[in-house]
């Protein structure tokens, strides 16, 4: 008696289910090979590391504890898309959600430290500018001395302005940019790394779903955020969060 294959994924969107599909024979392939990196160079397959496999296996995780979950989110995606491809669309959404620009991958600590180095050098160069030979009175002929006589002047000299005051314009810009950067240095997270990342995706999310789908979907929100980042995310806490 034939038996028929189970499909795990058959409550994913079918355009969901071509990709993993493809993913999975991709990863049998490879395994299979004795030049994994040929095979893969072959296939166009990421590295492990990408954010969009971490994302597709999160979204499509058929475990039991987390299907129902998912087979609902995806049936509402399914419900409120008009795109050709609405699977691969909200994975692509989730996929750009999920991913942090390099300054955002810093710890609040790594920030401040930073911000503490600025408003060193900022203070360093401002003494030193007004400590230096250029800082004092100087006369006219010293546009000569800069080398302008035989050429355009550059937009930054005006001649009709003395040349320290504009000096000191600068002096009084890099004090103004240390203040700044020091008030920076001291300011506190008010949330964990962790929980400030999750907030960014929910709200990054949340405004592709409302610009898409002409609703904000807080339970779908809440679906994604909490298979991607292992935490139980409510659709209130998702609503309360983008209400702020």
């Amino acid at each position: 008696m034939e038996h028929r294959r189970v499909n795990r994924y058959e409550w994913l969107p079918k355009d969901v289910q071509q990709m993993v599909e493809r993913r999975d024979q991709i990863e049998t392939l490879l395994s299979n090979s004795d030049s994994p990196g040929e095979a893969a160079a072959g296939t166009g397959w990421r590295d492990s590391d990408d954010p969009g496999d971490h994302v597709l296996a999160s979204l499509t995780d058929p475990r039991p504890e987390k299907r129902e979950d998912l087979k609902k989110m995806w049936k509402i995606v399914m419900k409120h898309s008009t795109h050709h491809r609405p699977g691969f669309e909200f994975y692509m959404a989730c996929v750009a959600a999920a991913r942090l620009p390099e300054h955002k991958k810093k710890t609040r600590g790594q920030v401040n430290d930073e911000n503490k180095r600025i408003a060193k050098k900022a203070k360093e160069l401002a003494q030193l500018l007004e400590t230096s030979y250029w800082f004092a009175d100087q006369p006219p002929s010293i546009i000569h001395t800069l080398g302008f006589d035989d050429q355009p002047l550059p937009r930054s000299v005006q001649l009709d302005r003395p040349l320290q005051d504009q000096l000191m314009c600068v002096s009084d810009l890099l004090h103004d940019l240390a203040k700044a950067a020091e008030k920076a240095s001291s300011v506190k997270s008010v949330m964990g790394q962790r929980d400030a990342v999750t907030a960014r995706f929910i709200r990054n999310l949340s405004a592709f779903c409302r610009k898409s789908y002409g609703a904000p979907l807080h339970e779908v929100v809440a679906a994604a955020a909490t298979v991607l980042y292992a935490e139980p995310i409510t659709a209130k806490y998702v609503q309360n969060l983008v209400s702020r």
